[in-house]
C-alpha cells in the first residue's frame, strides 16, 4: 500500500500542467503584480508629498515670522494668526506621516512585488504539477501577508488594460482602430476573452467616483502647495 502511494506521489510530481491552467494562473499573478506596482507608486508619492509638506510649511512658518518682524508693510496681526495655522498643519501632517507608516508599507509591498515577479517567471510551460502547486501556495501566502489594494489602484490597473485592448473605459466597448492597431490587437487570439474580463472588472468599479477622487486628490495637493505663497503675497496688501 505504501509503495502504491509513493508511486502515485512520484507520478503526480512528474505530471505536466495544462497550458490553459498555467496561462490563467500567470494572468492572475500578473494582475496582482501590477496592482502592487501601482500601490507602491501611490504610497511613494504620498510619502514624498507628506515629507515635502512638513519641510515646506516649516520653512513658510519661519519666512512669515521674519517677514512680519522686518517689513512694516506686512500685516503682523494676520501673520501671527497664519503662523498658528501653519504650525497646526505641520503638526497634523507629522501625525499623518507617522500613523500611515509609509516606509514600512513600501518595504512590504516591494517584497511582495519582487516575490510575484519571481513566481511569474517560474510559471513556464514545462513546469510539473508539484512545482505548480508550490507556486500557487506561495502566491496565496504572499497575498495573505500583503495589504489589500485600494480601489483606485485597481482602477488604474484596469485602465491600462483598457488602453492595451483599445476598450473605452466609460462605454466598455472597443474603440474604432486604425490599421496598425487592428493588426496589433488581432495578433492576440484571446482578445475577446480579455475584453470580457475587462468589462467584468469595470462593472465592479464606480468609474466616475474614482476619476473624481483622483482629480480631487491632485487639486487638493496643488492647493496645499500654493496656499502659503498666496497668503504671503496677500498679507502685503491687507
Amino acid at each position: 500500500m505504501e509503495k502504491e502511494n509513493t508511486e502515485e506521489c512520484v507520478s503526480d510530481s512528474k505530471e505536466s500542467v495544462d497550458p490553459k491552467k498555467i496561462n490563467k494562473t500567470k494572468k492572475i499573478i500578473s494582475m496582482t503584480k501590477n496592482n502592487y506596482a501601482i500601490m507602491l507608486k501611490r504610497l511613494k508619492r504620498k510619502s514624498k508629498f507628506a515629507n515635502n509638506i512638513l519641510i515646506y510649511y516649516s520653512l513658510a512658518l519661519i519666512v512669515f515670522s521674519l517677514t512680519a518682524k522686518y517689513f512694516n508693510q506686512f500685516n503682523r496681526t494676520y501673520a501671527e494668526y497664519i503662523g498658528i495655522l501653519l504650525s497646526t498643519v505641520v503638526l497634523v501632517y507629522s501625525l499623518i506621516n507617522n500613523n500611515a507608516n509609509y516606509q514600512i508599507r513600501i518595504i512590504r509591498i516591494e517584497e511582495a512585488l519582487n516575490h510575484t515577479k519571481k513566481l511569474q517567471r517560474e510559471l513556464t510551460p514545462e513546469i510539473k504539477m508539484s512545482q505548480y502547486k508550490k507556486i500557487v501556495d506561495d502566491y496565496e501566502d504572499v497575498t495573505k501577508c500583503t495589504e489589500i489594494r485600494a480601489d483606485v489602484d485597481f482602477f488604474i490597473n484596469v485602465k491600462s488594460m483598457c488602453k492595451k485592448y483599445n476598450v473605452n473605459i466609460l462605454t466598455k466597448k472597443k474603440r474604432d482602430c486604425n490599421e496598425s492597431d487592428i493588426r496589433k490587437i488581432i495578433e492576440d487570439d484571446e482578445r475577446d476573452q480579455n475584453i470580457r474580463v475587462i468589462n467584468d472588472y469595470l462593472s465592479e468599479l464606480n468609474i466616475f467616483l474614482l476619476i473624481a477622487s483622483i482629480v480631487f486628490d491632485y487639486i487638493r495637493e496643488l492647493i496645499i502647495y500654493i496656499l502659503p505663497v498666496g497668503i504671503f503675497i496677500l498679507l502685503f496688501f491687507i
